[in-house]
């Protein structure tokens, strides 16, 4: 709702602003000058829709966080749990990293293809093969499996890393997306269940 405001602001201020520039209109040609316009209120869209897409998890409280991390499974052996857990995540192309099955933990990653060919043109022709684009990304896990009385209780952690053409990280975000953690456990209690059926 905030970007919507923020947009019809901006598309107000353009519409009165634009046709007062007569010293702009003396200097440049006036296509020049609907370029530099588009581009610059594209840009400062994308700034500020960017920030209100990350809003909701920086409002997050550690308890919430938990709880969209956090899940029991009703299993008294809490290597089994592990093990369907890395079963999952090889499924879904991560490679296990570590594991330790009297600890409980698990560590992994998924690498991720994120070059786009339009931004990697329109760097270079921006400021030429020196310039950086994004490049790739890695999604890291980190879980701990507990035992919990006759069930097993399972907490896990999505953070994913984003690398420019050079090879250095531009941004490390935390994944909080709650579809994504309830994607991940519902396939952990799938296979369980066929475990324990035997199917």
């Amino acid at each position: 709702m905030t970007c919507i405001v923020i947009w019809l602001i901006i598309f107000l201020l353009e519409k009165t602003v634009v046709y007062d520039m007569n010293t702009l209109k003396s200097l440049l040609h006036p296509k020049k000058i609907y370029f530099l316009k588009l581009f610059a209120i594209v840009g400062v869209l994308t700034l500020i829709c960017s920030g209100c897409s990350h809003r909701s998890d920086n409002e997050m409280t550690q308890l919430q966080i938990r709880e969209i991390q956090t899940r029991t499974f009703a299993a008294k052996d809490s290597k089994t749990v592990l093990k369907e857990m890395m079963n999952v995540l090889q499924d879904e192309a991560f490679i296990v990293k570590n594991a330790n099955l009297d600890l409980g933990l698990i560590t992994g990653e998924k690498d991720m293809h994120l070059e786009s060919g339009w931004e990697k043109w329109m760097t270079v022709i921006a400021v030429g093969r020196n310039g950086t684009w994004t490049k790739n990304g890695v999604t890291e896990i980190s879980a701990n499996v507990t035992q919990f009385g006759n069930d097993t209780r399972v907490r896990v952690n999505f953070q994913r890393k984003i690398f420019d053409n050079m090879g250095r990280v531009i941004e490390v975000k935390q994944i909080y997306d709650q579809e994504y953690y309830q994607n991940f456990f519902d396939k952990v209690h799938k296979g369980l269940f066929i475990q324990e059926e035997k199917l």
